[in-house]
């Protein structure tokens, strides 16, 4: 851990698994008694009255998954992992009994462990009790499914808790979504349209240019997703804001409006400076 042979992020993630292990630690069971098992699991070869351990089986369920004994080629593809995401409360059998095993067994760690925080809804925690489970497939099924992802990556902090609101949802949906980048791309293209201007760059170029942007990379290596989008935010408000300065739609007034000449080389102008704004 110290090492980061095994990356855990966030670093805070990584200090509670080191506190943990700097504690002490002791050798733990691999099997059960039926009756502390409640007859539930594995039975242990050779011994009828024990069953496997539930986390060491479960986690094993990752190297088993891709190949392992069974398929030699498949497991090389997939195995060491690149990346484990789990939620907070496993984390310890995650990043140190899982590690354990691996090391006892001589095989190879996964590289990176990212750790999220849990999902509360409007304050609350998540109870079929209370009955204010959050269904997916109502949002997906009204909004779209990358309306979805777009709010949870913009609102829901990756490393930390996070709040879901219906409320809020849909006010990120409809300032975010429909009025803020809906209208802008509604803008430009109807600029471009009225230009005859049909190309800004290709895919690659584009996202070459998002790439570019100041912050950004780091904070999708560090998957500090509603950081990224803030910055992407960003540069959209000042896209909006270069349109709304230059107001294209009402050409200079030194512009003679009769000459398609002129007209042409304040379009190529203008989206020349357009393409600085691609993302």
């Amino acid at each position: 851990l110290e090492s980061d042979s095994v990356q855990i992020i966030p670093k805070t993630r990584q200090n509670e698994a080191l506190s943990f292990v700097k504690q002490g630690l002791k050798d733990i069971s691999i099997s059960r008694s039926n009756e502390r098992a409640k007859n539930w699991g594995v039975q242990v070869p050779g011994d009828p009255t024990q069953r496997i351990y539930v986390w060491f089986d479960a986690l094993n369920i990752y190297q088993s998954g891709v190949g392992f004994d069974w398929d030699n080629k498949l497991y090389k593809k997939w195995w060491p992992a690149d990346l484990h995401v789990i939620g907070k409360g496993i984390l310890r059998f995650h990043a140190v009994y899982w590690p354990a095993f691996l090391l006892s067994a001589s095989l190879s760690l996964p590289k990176t462990i990212f750790v999220h925080g849990y999902l509360t809804v409007d304050g609350q925690k998540m109870s079929k009790t209370v009955g204010n489970v959050i269904d997916p497939l109502e949002f997906i099924n009204a909004y779209g499914v990358d309306a979805l992802r777009y709010y949870l990556l913009r609102e829901i902090p990756s490393t930390g808790d996070g709040d879901f609101s219906k409320n809020r949802f849909k006010e990120v949906y409809n300032a975010d979504l429909a009025n803020g980048l809906g209208n802008l791309v509604s803008r430009v293209a109807k600029l471009c349209e009225t230009a005859n201007y049909t190309h800004l760059g290709s895919k690659e170029g584009i996202s070459a240019h998002l790439i570019a942007i100041e912050g950004y990379s780091e904070a999708l290596s560090e998957f500090r997703f509603h950081d990224a989008l803030s910055f992407v935010w960003k540069k959209i408000s000042e896209l909006d804001k270069f349109i709304n300065n230059e107001k294209p739609w009402k050409p200079p007034k030194r512009l003679n409006p009769n000459s398609k000449a002129q007209k042409s080389q304040f379009s190529r102008l203008f989206f020349r400076e357009l393409n600085n704004f691609k993302f």
